[in-house]
């Protein structure tokens, strides 16, 4: 967000990163948590699913002193991903399914609503009152949430095949990084009718995806790969980058793409269409 990274980074909790020059990155501050597994930040919060412990609240206002102001337990044995809406919040909450919570007054967030899911929830995004989760193998579930203290499942896509480990949405379309399948893509301009447009079989599992503009970024195992899907019924590679270690997380801001690695930390890259390759910025 602007010249920070915000890196959930597991038992080490938070770390927060300038990167105005992505070449050369300084740590601002760290904040102690007790597992970070994601982070959405929206205005002067930074919100994190940390695993075990629910939901963490922080205020990042001065991004070198974070202070930890709210907290709230979820269902679920392991918040994994977050994402923030117009006041709430919303948790990829494990074996749980979908947590929201109400973060009005963030030194009190407060549970509205939730919904248990077959499957494992890793991942979730939020647009246009419907709520996409990625909940493993037993796919895509899309979620009424015009009311978020009311959510109500619409549809499960039910894929077989793969594991869906993480979800994007851009435009009319849903972008599923799909485990052994690769990349999927569904058409949800009718989300009570989503429609298979494109699927394309990358050569090793696909576990984060996030797309801005015309391309998709994925996390291929040891891989980023960079594909065009401005035709989404015939998405093609354009580009990729191995990386030193697994890929658990991208997030791609103005052409640059963030890579968590695991054990290889934070990797910015750079796609440079014109030589047809990623450039590595920072290790």
């Amino acid at each position: 967000v602007g010249n920070y990274a915000y890196l959930a980074n597991g038992y080490t909790g938070l770390r927060i990163l300038d990167v105005t020059d992505p070449a050369s990155i300084n740590e601002i501050s760290v904040l102690k948590t007790y597992r970070a597994l994601g982070v959405h930040v929206a205005g002067s919060y930074a919100y994190i699913a940390d695993d075990y412990s629910g939901l963490r609240v922080l205020d990042i206002s001065d991004p070198a002193t974070p202070l930890m102001i709210g907290h709230l337990d979820t269902p679920g044995k392991e918040a994994e991903g977050i994402t923030y809406n117009d006041g709430y919040v919303y948790i990829a909450d494990g074996d749980a399914g979908l947590s929201v919570i109400d973060v009005s007054n963030p030194q009190n967030p407060v549970s509205v609503s939730s919904l248990n899911t077959l499957g494992y929830s890793y991942d979730v995004e939020v647009r246009d009152n419907i709520a996409l989760l990625a909940d493993s193998k037993s796919g895509l579930m899309i979620i009424d949430t015009e009311d978020p203290t009311n959510i109500s499942e619409i549809i499960s896509y039910q894929l077989e095949g793969g594991d869906v480990r993480s979800v994007d949405i851009e435009g009319q379309y849903a972008y599923m990084a799909f485990g052994n399948r690769g990349i999927v893509i569904l058409n949800i301009s009718d989300p009570k009718n989503p429609i298979e447009v494109g699927v394309f079989d990358t050569p090793r599992s696909a576990r984060s995806i996030d797309v801005e503009g015309s391309i998709a970024y994925v996390g291929d195992t040891e891989w980023v790969r960079a594909y065009d899907v401005s035709n989404p019924k015939a998405p093609r590679e354009i580009d990729s980058y191995k990386v030193p270690n697994t890929v658990d997380h991208i997030s791609v801001d103005k052409g640059k793409t963030y890579v968590a690695g695991y054990d290889g930390g934070l990797l910015i890259l750079g796609l440079q269409a014109e030589k047809a390759t990623m450039a590595e910025q920072k290790h």
